[in-house]
């Protein structure tokens, strides 16, 4: 968005027959995963932030509506009374929500507050910054999937001019998830593969995302599930084995083929070289002669050995992974599904390229003009987002009072 231009990811978007309420979770699922302490905070946390999020969520997804109106809906349900009536003839299943909106005016202020306050503090970034508002209130998504793979068609997703660190990870994760939502949408079978790099695992969540149990769940599910069975092409780099817990490492670890660089952590090596490399029972570290003597004169009549422990032979070959050089890699590519047995090969690309860099001035000019091509203007985005919005304001154009605006221009859902 720094362009003035930004891919359109919306929040409530549809594959195919989903119904309302798993609509609405899809932004619930990506606040619980990159804030899952949450979770610990019942009262004012996460249980009243998922209802009045379910219930609001439901209920935009129905009348095709996004975030954008998501504070506006849940602060005067009463000027969305008639739409949300409307709406249940076509999903009767918000009726719950709609009625519990209703009741929700209610209710003392504090309640109200109560109730809706961790929700209304997750979306005000959907309001107060522009490119946010734009990219996640749009009616239309800017990615088709279906036409990526079709056409197959290469998507570079660069967030390198989000400084704010939460910020970039709410939109790193959420474009993630559409992704996966669609492979899951699009079922296992034999289809046309899609090949995902994604560089830098750690920079995707917090580290206290990636110490629960979710994200771990989630990860295995990936590797070992959707990888295989989803004709999902899975590439996942990550620098030492210190940023991850035990259990997503080994999850690492059961893809098929490994590349390994350097690392500076002894006990990364030594957990690597008890995992690459077989114990050598009869590894001899030396041979000690035994004496005897023969006429009187001692000499050596037979030698015994001393083999290496398991504990040394381990500690030898983790300085194949603490000393490799720059671009010197270690491999273990996997020979077919399920099969993980062979040896580890080693790789240079020292020569690769060698000496060619990015270029300054034209790979920003290409970024820059990949952006014009695909994105949408921020400005335009809002307009439309303000187009649908039921306006507001008092003494506006020379009237009073509360207007409202119901219409929109196109009042088709985005799913369609």
């Amino acid at each position: 968005g720094k362009g003035g231009s930004v891919i359109p990811f919306p929040l409530f978007y549809r594959f195919g027959n989903e119904s309302v309420y798993e609509v609405s979770q899809r932004y619930l699922d990506v606040v619980r995963k990159i804030d899952p302490y949450l979770q610990t905070a019942s009262i004012e946390g996460w249980n009243p932030l998922w209802r009045i999020g379910t219930y609001a969520g439901m209920i935009l997804a129905a009348m095709g509506y996004q975030i954008s109106e998501a504070e506006q809906l849940i602060s005067n349900p009463l000027l969305w009374e008639a739409r949300m009536k409307q709406a249940i003839n076509t999903y009767p299943d918000i009726c719950p929500a709609v009625n519990y909106l209703l009741n929700l005016t209610k209710e003392k202020e504090g309640i109200r507050s109560r109730k809706s306050e961790s929700f209304f503090n997750k979306i005000s970034i959907f309001a107060l910054d522009s490119s946010m508002k734009a990219m996640f209130g749009a009616s239309q998504a800017g990615i088709d999937w279906n036409r990526v793979v079709s056409e197959k068609i290469t998507v570079l997703l660069d967030f390198r001019g989000e400084h704010d660190v939460e910020r970039r990870r709410f939109k790193m994760v959420w474009a993630f998830n559409y992704l996966l939502e669609f492979v899951k949408h699009r079922g296992a079978g034999r289809h046309q593969p899609i090949g995902l790099i994604i560089d830098e695992l750690t920079s995707l969540f917090s580290v206290q995302a990636l110490a629960s149990d979710l994200f771990g769940s989630e990860l295995d599910e990936l590797i070992n599930v959707l990888a295989r069975n989803y004709r999902l092409w899975l590439t996942i780099a990550h620098q030492e084995k210190f940023q991850l817990t035990d259990n997503i490492f080994l999850s690492l670890m059961t893809m098929g083929t490994q590349i390994l660089g350097v690392t500076t952590d002894p006990m990364a090596a030594n957990f690597l070289s008890e995992l690459f490399f077989e114990y050598e029972a009869y590894k001899v570290k030396k041979y000690i002669p035994t004496y005897g003597s023969v006429n009187g004169v001692p000499q050596i009549i037979d030698y015994t050995t001393d083999e290496f422990t398991i504990e040394e032979q381990t500690l030898m070959r983790s300085y194949f992974f603490r000393n490799q050089r720059a671009f010197h890699f270690l491999v273990r590519p996997a020979p077919g599904e399920g099969n993980i047995q062979s040896k580890l090969r080693e790789m240079s690309i020292a020569r690769l390229d060698e000496g060619i860099y990015p270029h300054p001035y034209y790979v920003p000019l290409a970024r820059q003009k990949l952006m014009q091509r695909d994105g949408v203007k921020i400005e335009d985005i809002l307009q439309e987002i303000a187009s649908r919005r039921i306006v507001q304001l008092p003494g506006l154009s020379g009237g009073s009072g509360i207007q409202t605006k119901l219409e929109r221009k196109k009042d088709v859902p985005i799913w369609d």
